[in-house]
């Protein structure tokens, strides 16, 4: 006969799970029953054998109380069937003191092994919630990533027992990996040794081991390369360890397979510590409760801050509700895709890639989650610089090209009159030396990853700066621009083609911007060990909100972007000149009173010896 009680009630949560309890005595149902009740505990109840198997065949239940005595069933056999039956967590719960057959029934698959009346109300129930808790852990841990991993992944407790074993530990140890569950590590691998004084001690210190080599029996035929983490929970303290075993007994395949081991870090994921930015597990309310080490280092938070919903403040604020959005729409698909912006600890923006799915059982709300975050900035940024790349190549290098072309048609025809050669001969000059400037540009752009510094050589501003003064007021004519040069200036270190670069995208951009007209002064001072030049305008000035971004790849103020063309680079371009030359560059307001903008650079005065 089966009797359906009330589901199991967990104080510490408000989730429903269904406990079995397969006993053939009613007295010790009734004292079990109680003693759970008085804990928050109820159960399912069940007096054979046959009448448990069909229970756990169409009721839901999360764990099994199990007497090993039973009318229709005594002793292991009893445990090994209703383990064949289903793959949730089994506690033996018998009469029967013997340690033999509690070794035999833990090594077979049984979460724990308790005697009656040798067992406290408190400790039974603790016993319960464990291991629906280990059993939750495990379903979240066993994805399918994992499963297919040619390496060996586990996840061992506080005791160095199994918690979880994908196929590729089985294949080393021999053991199939369901017979792992709740055995130590030195049982199926002596050579790891036990919590004490073996490989793996220290581990749960906080030391990690990374990849020493274990050689199996002697004489030795087999040898593993073995790392293994400490898993910490949100207080910091271990609870655990993550394992990976490579087996590298072929030493002429030595590289392939640590070569192999390190690619198959990238699903210990799901177990915790080796990827940036790993993985993430949070409730059935999709509250955070860990986040791998890694994304915890990038947002400059510990485990307690980011818990629940804290880890939400790193995120950049434009895409918080679009994160939002995205948790309330999973509630529905069991699934989770977003991408958004970091504020990282270094204070830059990382664009991050979040997937996740449901942990639930078939028709149960989700109990948990668990997901990765990946780090997709770079690919981002390599889609921009593609993108603008294409717009440089189709407008910026097109427009002088085109220009050229048509005024070379034109005076190909052999009866334009002189006036009108010369204004179309300086036109072509005029495009080729733009178009001369933006490949200057590009090439830049194209080395800027390396970010190698020159050789410092002696440049004279006071004579550079004048003469590309001159070179820009002939280029635009409407412009004013005046050069002020403190008298007797030191010699600046850097490269005079670089510096000359420099000055010609700085004036041109103040030019293009500073209306027609305009005035622009050009500073050149002696300041703190430094020759600093400022270019200052009179144009609209800067929106303070933009400052820090005037200097990025691409960027182009949303309130100039209509007044002038431009591609976006010759900012960026400066900036990478000049910091290769070991100097500064800064944008700001003028703090005259007038209206404009100031764009400067600084380099360091050449040595007394060097110039």
């Amino acid at each position: 006969m089966t009797t359906s009680i009330p589901a199991l009630v967990v104080a510490q949560g408000t989730e429903a799970v269904h406990v079995l309890l397969v006993e053939d005595n009613p007295g010790d149902v009734l004292l079990i029953t109680e003693a759970l009740r008085e804990a928050g505990i109820e159960l399912l109840t069940a007096r054979r054998l046959d009448d448990a198997l069909r229970v756990l065949r169409t009721d839901g239940v999360d764990i099994v109380l199990l007497d090993l005595g039973l009318p229709d069933s005594q002793g292991i056999d009893t445990l090994g069937s209703v383990l064949a039956a289903t793959r949730q967590p089994v506690i033996v719960l018998t009469g029967l003191d013997d340690e033999r057959t509690g070794l035999e029934a833990v090594r077979l698959g049984a979460e724990d092994y308790l005697v009656k009346g040798r067992v406290d109300a408190a400790s039974l129930a603790r016993s319960v919630r464990f291991g629906v808790e280990r059993s939750r852990l495990r379903a979240a841990l066993a994805a399918p990533l994992l499963e297919s991993a040619h390496v060996g992944l586990a996840v061992l407790d506080a005791g160095l027992r199994f918690v979880y074993a994908n196929p590729a530990v089985a294949l080393i140890t021999g053991v199939p990996a369901a017979l792992h569950l709740g055995r130590a590590a030195a049982d199926l691998i002596p050579e790891l040794g036990d919590a004490e004084t073996g490989l793996l001690s220290g581990v749960l210190q906080g030391a990690p081991v990374r990849d020493v080599e274990v050689a199996l029996g002697s004489p030795s035929s087999v040898t593993l390369l073995v790392s293994a983490e400490p898993m910490r929970d949100a207080r910091g303290a271990v609870v655990g360890a993550t394992l990976s075993i490579a087996d590298i007994s072929e030493r002429r395949r030595r590289e392939e397979a640590v070569a192999s081991l390190a690619e198959s870090r990238s699903h210990t994921h799901a177990i915790g510590e080796l990827i940036p930015y790993g993985i993430w597990i949070a409730d059935g309310n999709r509250r955070i409760r860990y986040l791998s080490p890694s994304f915890l280092e990038l947002i400059g938070m510990d485990m307690a801050e980011a818990a629940g919903d804290g880890w939400m403040a790193a995120i950049d604020e434009p895409d918080r509700e679009r994160v939002a959005d995205a948790w309330e729409r999973a509630a529905s698909t069991s699934a989770l895709e977003a991408e958004y912006s970091v504020i990282g600890a270094d204070h830059r923006l990382h664009t991050i890639l979040t997937r996740g799915y449901a942990v639930a059982e078939p028709g149960s709300p989700a109990t948990s989650w668990a997901g990765i975050n990946l780090d997709i900035t770079e690919r981002k940024e390599g889609e921009r610089l593609r993108e603008a790349l294409v717009g440089v190549l189709s407008h910026e290098l097109r427009t002088p090209v085109t220009s050229i072309y048509a005024a070379i048609r034109v005076l190909l025809r052999g009866d334009v009159p002189e006036a009108t050669q010369r204004e179309l001969l300086s036109d072509v000059e005029a495009e080729s030396d733009r178009l001369r400037r933006l490949i200057d540009d590009l090439l830049i752009l194209a080395r800027a990853e390396h970010g190698a510094e020159v050789d410092e050589e002696p440049v004279l501003l006071q004579h550079l700066v004048p003469r590309v003064a001159a070179d820009v007021q002939r280029r635009w004519p409407l412009a004013k621009v005046e050069v002020i040069a403190e008298d007797g200036l030191p010699v600046a270190a850097g490269d005079e083609a670089r510096v000359e670069q420099v000055l010609h995208n700085l004036l041109s951009n103040a030019a293009k911007y500073a209306g027609s007209g305009g005035p622009i002064t050009v500073r050149v001072t002696s300041e703190d060990g430094c020759v600093v030049v400022r270019v200052i305008d009179s144009g609209p000035g800067i929106d303070p909100d933009e400052v820090g971004h005037l200097f990025d790849l691409f960027y182009r103020s949303p309130g100039l972007s209509l007044a002038a063309s431009g591609s976006g680079i010759g900012l960026f371009v400066v900036r990478q000149l000049v910091q290769s030359m070991r100097g500064e560059v800064w944008a700001a307001n003028r703090d005259d009173g007038h209206t404009g903008a100031e764009f400067g650079f600084r380099l360091q005065v050449l040595a007394d010896d060097e110039a």
